[in-house]
């Protein structure tokens, strides 16, 4: 009885948040400085392609992080470790679904005493000049994604695997079940600041989704649709903050590699805004097509050339070269894509046991991420908003394990990277 009330609450506190069209009347400068100069980071009409903040041109070096609510001593460890390298943004999950030490251990279930570490980190942010990136929930199954999602909501197991799991971007109920959670997000009082989360300006942007793919369409219009309905519902509660796509920037064609897997399968005649024909896509989640949704105000790409299954034979600090070039020329080239551009997570994995050879293996790949040819400076800063590796950690790291961690002062192949691309952001 208890589930079938509350199920008939969230019907009708939030279907009218469904319904609508969801359109913000925000101006961008709701919270003001006594100067004038916004608290929150911005995008400067005058010049679209840039962040601002206090009036002034933002940028950004980042860092990822999936453990920052494990506890309150591995959130001050990784703020220490993120001072250290002279980060000024954190990305991070807003999310967190299943199981005991989780923010929603069952469904419309909250951990109270894990939202006030959330307090905490976001207080500690704050205080630090550290922006944050708030991703609200996940494509893939880790911490409790969408698939976990339609389970609670009771579709069968065939349903809420795999491809199948995009349900949750069609169903009437699974739209109810997440914008519920949004409006319990950007309404969260923070219990040591006083502050609702939707008007903190220690958060830079939110991402309604990570990695958002649409393989049950492979034209991308499913992934449109719900991006562009999940961004317009955001901006109706929250008209301070920016909002990403949180997606990998995955393109319909791709010149530079022409192995490159997502575009391998389901051919789809079609066009492009630029004029050119589009084959062979497969993942029904384009950057053509979800960094021009009007709602979305900073477009996002990831760089994983190791998951997307390239060796180091295939050169893949070339690839994450490329990858950041051609989405830059891309932007540049077409209209509807005048936006700051970010790359949200790139890494490499090693195993720190196998000696120099991987060290200087993933030393390129960073090299390359944060400085493309010739290491030049100006213009990753002018092309691109931020960069965030992935991922910091605050526990030990094992010597025999395949991990993604960075940890300074220890790698010291790829720590003098962060700081020096760091130190340049903040010019």
């Amino acid at each position: 009885m208890g589930g079938i009330r509350y199920r008939l609450i969230l019907f009708l506190f939030v279907t009218p948040l469904i319904l609508c069209q969801c359109k913000s009347t925000a101006t961008g400068d709701n919270l003001l400085l006594e100067n004038g100069a916004s608290e929150f980071v911005r995008i400067d009409p005058a010049r679209p392609t840039e962040l601002t903040y206090k009036s002034k041109p933002y940028r950004f070096s980042s860092t990822n992080s999936y453990s920052m609510l494990n506890s309150k001593s591995s959130a001050d460890k990784q703020f220490a470790l993120m001072e250290e390298m002279g980060l000024n943004a954190l990305r991070m999950w807003g999310f967190w679904n299943g199981g005991p030490d989780s923010l929603q251990p069952s469904y419309g279930s909250y951990n109270e005493d894990k939202w006030k570490l959330f307090d905490y980190v976001v207080a500690t942010a704050g205080k630090k000049g550290i922006k944050l990136i708030i991703t609200l929930s996940n494509y893939w199954f880790d911490y409790g994604g969408i698939e976990l999602l339609n389970k609670w909501l009771g579709f069968p197991d065939e349903v809420a695997k795999y491809k199948d799991r995009e349900i949750f971007f069609k169903d009437m109920r699974t739209k109810i079940l997440y914008a519920k959670y949004v409006e319990d997000v950007l309404n969260r009082k923070n219990t040591i600041t006083g502050v609702l989360y939707k008007d903190d300006p220690a958060i830079m942007m939110w991402e309604p989704i990570n990695e958002i793919r649409g393989r049950t369409d492979p034209s991308g219009q499913l992934a449109v649709d719900w991006m562009t309905w999940a961004a317009q519902l955001i901006k109706k509660s929250d008209p301070h903050h920016l909002i990403s796509d949180g997606a990998e920037g995955l393109l319909m064609n791709h010149p530079a590699h022409r192995n490159y897997p997502w575009q391998t399968k389901n051919p789809l005649p079609s066009t492009l805004p630029d004029g050119s024909s589009v084959s062979n896509v497969s993942e029904g989640a384009y950057f053509e097509t979800l960094c021009p949704i009007p709602a979305i105000d900073v477009c996002s790409i990831h760089a994983w050339p190791g998951n997307w299954f390239m060796s180091y034979a295939d050169k893949p600090d070339e690839f994450v070269e490329q990858w950041i070039e051609e989405h830059i020329a891309y932007m540049k080239k077409n209209k509807g894509f005048q936006k700051p551009l970010f790359v949200g997570e790139f890494g490499w994995q090693i195993v720190r046991n196998r000696g120099a050879k991987a060290q200087e293996e993933r030393k390129q790949v960073f090299e390359k991420a944060y400085f493309r040819t010739a290491k030049n400076q100006r213009k990753i800063r002018e092309e691109v908003s931020g960069i965030g590796f992935w991922n910091i950690t605050g526990g030990g790291i094992d010597q025999n394990v395949l991990t993604f961690d960075v940890i300074c002062p220890d790698d010291k192949e790829v720590c003098p990277l962060i700081k020096e691309f760091s130190k340049a952001q903040l010019q």
